[in-house]
């Protein structure tokens, strides 16, 4: 009981850096195999949370992050700051909550950035544009601005390889044996990618982009509206029923045994009943259906494959019991589903960051070279006389 408090305490609290007594916790009693009264579900949930925050616990130096700048232009890196203070900010340019912070980080910035603070700022949304916007229209330019936004930054390997290819051909075009080492680098990453194979991340997105417009065009397995009449012609109706009830009293005392016979129906059915839904909750349907597919897009983002597959499989399941499954459309759409669950999307891809070191080191070695001073005038004449005086003697 008291292990359970405490990690549930110091998963669960508020105060800063209680993650790390919860990590050390898991460390030391749930991963050692000492807590048996969980079963496997549960004992994973805590293990794969543990994983989660091991890379970010109060104290520890976070890992470095590099994403494209403001502009889409160049990217910068986390550990490039040299700054006394880092505060990372993670947040959307539509978020309701993010927009009533970023003043206050405002502040908080102009206060102590002469005493060394420097906003290492994520931008993480979907489209690039709101955010800059945004940005440049709050004038919150003075901090290190990045965008998180994962079409651009999607690890696809087929766009790497590209790149690399390209960046390949032009050192070769320049024909300068200084660049050997970048090329043996590059070539040590394609390599690795072309083991891991070319995934087309970007591609599955926008399928899944185009399945989600699709399901408004989709017929549904509606219930019957029953148009009921005039209620002043019912009513007639009803009067002249009730003058005539003692003579139909009669004819159905007498065949009261054939109508029950005709009224009780045993029926087997081997298929499973599909719902029959009112229009008003056609919406709800297809919204729920919209979110399911949505999901797996983050879930793809994100490289969870098992919530990606879940989440495609409950789609599928659902244009099953609430859309007619013979007609054309429908089954269009659960064949590309279906499809689209097969796809592999947790490959681990491997670190290509040597080239980009490789052209660092190269740049920082030609700017130690151009802020050499140069000789004057005359020590240079100086020198270039007692080189042909040595080369004469020789």
């Amino acid at each position: 009981y008291i292990l359970h408090h405490m990690t549930y305490a110091s998963e669960s609290s508020k105060i800063m850096c209680m993650d790390k007594v919860f990590v050390d916790l898991v460390n030391a009693y749930y991963r050692t195999g000492l807590v048996d009264w969980l079963d496997d579900d549960k004992l994973n949930k805590i293990l794969e949370r543990a994983d989660d925050l091991k890379f970010t616990l109060c104290g520890n130096r976070p890992p470095n992050i590099t994403l494209p700048d403001l502009d889409q232009q160049e990217f910068k890196s986390l550990y490039d700051i040299d700054a006394k203070y880092t505060l990372i900010c993670i947040w959307e340019s539509t978020c309701g909550h993010c927009k009533k912070e970023m003043p206050k980080l405002e502040r908080i910035y102009k206060e102590w950035s002469p005493r060394g603070l420097e906003i290492f700022a994520i931008g993480n949304d979907f489209e690039p544009e709101p955010w800059q916007e945004y940005v440049r229209e709050k004038a919150l330019t003075d901090w290190v601005h990045v965008s998180d936004n994962p079409l651009i930054n999607a690890q696809d390997s087929a766009t790497a390889l590209s790149l690399l290819t390209t960046a390949d051909e032009i050192l070769l075009t320049l024909a300068d044996p200084r660049f050997f080492d970048i090329r043996k680098s590059i070539a040590e990453d394609r390599a690795a990618l072309v083991l891991v194979g070319q995934q087309d991340l970007d591609g599955v997105f926008l399928r899944l982009s185009a399945l989600t417009k699709q399901l408004d065009k989709l017929p549904l397995i509606v219930a019957p509206v029953f148009n009921v009449g005039d209620e002043s012609v019912v009513a007639e109706e009803r009067a002249v029923a009730a003058s005539s009830w003692q003579q139909k009293l009669n004819d159905i005392g007498a065949s009261t045994w054939q109508e029950l016979k005709s009224l009780v129906v045993v029926s087997e059915r081997n298929e499973n009943i599909k719902p029959l839904l009112p229009p008003e909750q056609q919406y709800y349907v297809r919204g729920n259906l919209q979110l399911m597919i949505n999901q797996s897009q983050l879930a793809l983002l994100d490289g969870r494959q098992s919530m990606y597959s879940d989440s495609l499989n409950r789609a599928e399941q659902w244009l099953v019991d609430y859309f007619p499954s013979e007609e054309h459309a429908v089954q269009s759409v659960i064949a590309d589903l279906q499809r689209l669950q097969k796809v592999k999307i947790d490959v681990d891809l491997p670190d290509v960051a040597s080239s980009l070191i490789a052209v660092k080191e190269f740049l920082a070695k030609q700017n130690q070279v151009d802020s050499i001073p140069l000789v004057d005038q005359a020590s240079s004449s100086s020198s270039e006389s007692l080189i042909q005086s040595d080369e004469a003697k020789q």
